[in-house]
């Protein structure tokens, strides 16, 4: 008994590579030459767990025995053998009987057996709680399951190569041969300015050769594997509309959200695969559409034909027409239609969607010609080649032409077609790219003491259900009710739009957050300037116009509104507001008891005194007979000579005398509103800060809980290791005790045969 006894046990150590004799002399084994090399690669199609594999190449190492024994009625020579994986035939080979033999296979992840995949998939999400889970590679080895048929055939027969003629089998059975799995992440954006986006989509439907169905039991199909890639630029949710439609039913759409990765060749893809099954001969159509972009892109429509045979390889009736039945003589027809998105803001792009149809079957591509006459010399002309592709309602072929929106603009196009056959003007259509800009000039604090000219209407009239505006120094003429006027951004409900140097930005409504330009000393204050920008001042009155600069000698002083220099001596002219220079500055002698004079500040203009205290600087230049006198808007306030003169205690601003306590109204009002935005911003900062300083605390804590997981998960794999080492040194005293057990009572009965008594010493 001792004798076969380590046997038994070698047999079930190599229990999971050795076969099981499906007769009694018959044998057919499979076992695992060494590991497989792929690597196997799943990957996440939702973002969450691992849910697919990815299309490779795998290789599988095999060490195959069959054999079969001679018996008394027959002898045995020659054996075949074939190996599969899954449904797919690997090798098949005919050796002769009782032989030995490796082979390097070359499987694919397409024939993973349900259980495998489900086995693999189960070893990819047990690591979602594993480092970074779902964000970052994991490896591992899964079991890839291989299977052997094997049939013999005796001496001296007629030897075929086929498994149906054989005189013995078939001997069938399986091995598994290990090969590591890489659990691809979804590794997070190191720069979040990338925009997500779809680069390109692809569909594809192909009909391997061992995906069948059948119906019922004398019919066998093709099933059709239908695959859409589509490539991003970063990994993100990709969403995409599939249509189908299989034979003469009816066309389908859904709405497919996979998730694109990193697809190992340095670029982001999604994949989605499902298959279709038919139980007659019929034309599969499918086309996948983008649902990411603003403008999708689309992959056309696809078609391939899934045949069905019955039992003797005989046609099945199928839903495709009768090619016997006279077909109608269809003429190539074309049109085209305009898409005009993001109207009506300006420098935008506009799009017209070329389309034929009925184009025949001789012809691979329609050439083209788009002329557009837009009102400038030579007009626009476009051409090209629309490819075909196979539609549900026949062969056409699609185009699509971009136009450069930079103002309003009305395009008048006709479409003709070059070839096939003769030149041919298909289509005339027209369509008018509106331009409007909401940028007009709101400053309230353009308080510039001088005169403006007079804005220079456009001779064009507008027609009576429009009134004309000023945009950006020129007239427009928009519809009267309502003013359509596109605004250059969108904000959102909880943001309010406003004007800041020069351009439009979007904050908070309450509170209004703006951060001051720039910071000023504490003995000054700071205030806008006329074009809009800040500058710093003494904290003395409120200065409506900018200040100027004297000499070392001089000093400032305001007279009527506005700065002018003054020797620093002492202040003898008790009279010196009452002086006023238009176009220049009133200078005042060192000398006691001198005369004041008016200075102008353009050297060709000279002073020209229009009363005891005013001066007017005018142009000496000769006027020639005839020529009109410009006129200059002056409201509340007289016109003296082409020159506005105001009282003493108002300013000229634009056009208009404003009295001076207006103005320090306004000026008060808008200091109030920057301390409120100060003070807003100062409370956004410390709520930041807050928000900065909890986040950290609750990384800490985590970090903290990790750790302690880990080291308890440490601890159980040491005490399990332990114990799996008393249970292993238990089992073989008890096995050490069952062989000294065996020899004992093996010499007892050798004793007792021959008459002796025999003592056996055991350890």
């Amino acid at each position: 008994m001792w004798k076969w006894f380590p046997n038994v046990l070698t047999a079930i150590l190599f229990l999971s590579f050795t076969a099981t004799q499906a007769l009694a002399a018959a044998t057919a084994r499979l076992e695992q030459n060494g590991f497989g090399s792929g690597p196997i690669e799943v990957i996440s199609q939702d973002g969450v767990s691992w849910t697919g594999f990815r299309d490779a190449a795998l290789t599988l190492p095999v060490k195959v025995f069959v054999g079969i024994s001679n018996t008394s009625s027959a002898e045995y020579d020659r054996a075949i053998y074939t190996i599969f994986q899954g449904a797919e035939e690997l090798i098949s080979k005919s050796v002769p009987n009782g032989t030995e033999h490796t082979h390097e296979l070359t499987g694919s992840t397409e024939n993973l057996s349900s259980i495998d995949r489900i086995a693999i998939l189960n070893l990819c999400n047990a690591k979602l709680n594993t480092g970074d889970g779902i964000n970052q590679d994991h490896t591992a080895m899964a079991a890839v399951t291989v299977r052997i048929s094997a049939v013999f055939d005796e001496v001296g027969g007629i030897f075929e190569f086929d498994s149906s003629s054989a005189d013995f089998g078939p001997v069938e059975n399986s091995g598994t041969v290990g090969v590591p799995v890489k659990c691809v992440g979804i590794p997070e954006p190191e720069d979040a300015t990338v925009a997500f986006k779809v680069n390109d989509i692809d569909l594809s439907i192909s009909t391997p050769s061992n995906a069948t169905t059948q119906p019922n039991a004398g019919t066998v199909c093709n099933k059709g594997r239908l695959k859409v890639r589509v490539a991003t630029t970063t990994t993100g949710p990709a969403k995409f509309k599939l249509w189908k439609k299989v034979g003469g039913g009816a066309m389908t759409a859904k709405v497919i959200n996979a998730y694109a990765s990193d697809d190992g060749n340095g670029g982001f893809a999604a994949e989605h695969v499902e298959w279709i099954s038919v139980n007659k001969t019929s034309q599969v159509q499918a086309k996948a559409e983008d649902m990411v972009n603003t403008i999708g892109e689309s992959t056309g429509w696809k078609t391939k034909m899934l045949r069905c045979e019955d039992g003797v390889g005989g046609g099945i009736t199928s839903d495709l027409p009768n090619p016997d039945d006279p077909v109608p003589i269809k003429k190539l027809a074309g049109d085209f239609s305009f898409i005009d998105r993001g109207s009506p803001k300006c420098e935008r792009t506009g799009h017209a969607l070329i389309n034929f149809t009925n184009v025949p079957s001789t012809a691979n591509a329609v050439h083209w010609s788009l002329d557009c006459h837009t009102g400038a010399p030579g007009g626009k002309h476009f051409s090209g080649t629309a490819l075909v592709v196979n539609g549900p309602k026949g062969r056409v072929a699609p185009d699509t032409v971009r136009f450069d929106i930079a103002k309003t603009t009305t395009y008048k196009c006709a479409l003709k077609t070059v070839s096939p056959g003769k030149a041919k003007l298909h289509k005339l259509k027209g369509h008018k790219f509106r331009c409007f800009d909401s940028t007009v000039n709101t400053d309230v604090n353009d308080l510039t003491n001088g005169s403006q000219p007079d804005p220079v209407v456009d001779p064009d009239t507008c027609k009576r259900t429009e009134k004309r505006i000023k945009i950006r120094g020129k007239w427009t003429c928009v519809p009267k009710d309502p003013v359509v006027i596109a605004d250059p951004i969108r904000c959102k409900r909880t943001e309010k739009r406003i004007k800041v140097r020069g351009k439009w930005m979007c904050v908070p409504k309450d509170p209004v957050v703006i951060a001051d330009p720039i910071k000023c000393k504490r003995s000054e204050k700071r205030i806008q300037l006329s074009n809009g920008k800040w500058a710093c001042v003494p904290k003395g009155p409120d200065l409506v116009v900018d200040p100027i600069k004297c000499k070392r000698t001089e000093k400032r002083v305001m007279v009527r509104g506005k700065w002018v220099c003054v020797p620093k001596g002492p202040d003898t002219i008790s009279d010196a507001g009452r002086y006023t220079c238009n176009g220049g500055r009133v200078l005042f002698s060192r000398a006691r008891n001198a005369t004041p004079f008016c200075k102008c500040f353009n050297r060709k203009r000279k002073p020209v005194k229009k009363g005891p205290y005013i001066w007017v600087c005018e142009d000496t230049t000769p006027v020639a007979v005839g020529d009109p006198v410009k006129k200059q808007p002056c409201k509340n306030g007289r016109i003296v000579r082409g020159a506005c003169i105001c009282r003493s205690n108002a300013n000229l601003i634009k056009g208009v005398c404003t009295p001076v306590n207006v103005v320090n109204k306004r000026l008060l009002k808008l200091k109030q509103a920057q301390e409120k935005k100060a003070k807003a911003l100062r409370r956004l900062k410390l709520k930041q800060a807050a928000d900065k300083k909890a986040k950290t605390l609750r990384d800490t804590k985590r970090l903290k809980l990790k750790a302690k997981q880990l080291k308890l998960k440490r601890d159980a794999d040491k005490r399990a290791k332990r114990l799996k080492a008393k249970r292993e040194a238990a089992k073989r005293l008890k096995l050490k005790q069952a062989q000294q057990k065996a020899l004992r009572d093996a010499a007892r009965r050798a004793a007792n045969g021959n008459g002796t008594t025999t003592r056996i010493k055991t350890r």
